[in-house]
């Protein structure tokens, strides 16, 4: 994904709670700016708040003390304190923000320039409707006009409504459409071709593809739902585990399915597939 140039960060927050706390612990001025550097990162990878490096590899103490350059023990100190006041939170040994709409709300955004574009598009139709409609009436007898606007009254809409309505849709909705955006985008889930995308970006081999969408239907069935975020973190376990191979993917798929397992597990020795370094290993010690 394309970074970001700015984060939101509301002026009151040293008054937080859990900033006040941390203020009071040793070598707080050093986690605080930890955790800015944090809300950066995650800015800069825009990735939901999942600190992932090129959506694969996930970072680590060590990795983020060089990044930071910051002591070591004093990254560990930070994200252990912030994963206690919920500031962070680990999936499947991934760091998360899982607040991060908070400080960042690019969904609400790009809705809210769409709804702009779609009611600018709406507004120059019907300037348009209006100029022909003045036109015409130029031109036509007096009869013809008291014909043409009494059909715009029975259809609903007087030319002067159509002008108040263009100008209301442009000034009274405004603040209405910053409310609902704020109220919804809390309320949206994952919708089932959301994650489907994010699937056959993942893959193109069909029967992995299939045995991670029944995964993902097991996981509704015991009301463990997947959301967008847990799927992409999934998707960095199941590599690791299967070595990158296509075939313990699906074993490891497989096992949780048959189970019920929310997570996925390594394959005992004698359920893995060989990779092909492997064979070429043996076959160089023959």
């Amino acid at each position: 994904m394309a970074d970001v140039k700015w984060i939101k960060i509301t002026t009151d927050i040293f008054d937080d709670e859990k900033i006040l706390l941390i203020e009071g612990l040793p070598s707080s001025d050093e986690i605080i700016v930890i955790w800015f550097k944090l809300l950066i990162l995650a800015g800069k990878q825009n990735n939901n708040g999942v600190f992932l490096m090129n959506e694969r590899i996930p970072y680590t103490d060590e990795m983020l003390a060089t990044i930071f350059r910051r002591d070591i023990n004093i990254v560990r100190l930070a994200l252990k304190t912030f994963e206690q006041f919920g500031m962070l939170e680990l999936v499947d040994n991934v760091i998360t923000i899982p607040n991060w709409n908070k400080h960042q709300q690019l969904d609400s955004y790009e809705k809210k320039k769409q709804q702009d574009r779609e009611r600018q598009k709406a507004r120059r139709a019907e300037q348009k409707v209006l100029a022909l409609g003045t036109k015409d009436v130029n031109k036509n007898s007096e009869g013809e006009k008291k014909s043409r606007d009494s059909r715009w009254t029975i259809a609903g809409q007087s030319r002067d409504s159509r002008e108040n309505v263009a100008e209301n849709r442009g000034l009274d909705k405004e603040e209405d459409i910053d409310i609902d955006i704020e109220k919804n985008i809390k309320k949206e889930k994952p919708n089932k071709s959301a994650l489907d995308d994010l699937i056959f970006k993942y893959t193109s081999n069909p029967d992995l593809n299939k045995a991670i969408k029944d995964f993902v239907d097991m996981r509704k069935r015991i009301k463990k739902p997947l959301t967008e975020r847990a799927l992409n973190i999934l998707f960095v376990k199941l590599d690791t585990l299967s070595g990158g191979n296509d075939s313990n993917k699906i074993k490891i798929l497989e096992n949780s399915i048959l189970n019920c397992w929310q997570g996925i597990f390594e394959l005992k020795p004698e359920q893995k597939e060989k990779t092909q370094e492997e064979i070429l290993r043996e076959m160089m010690r023959r």
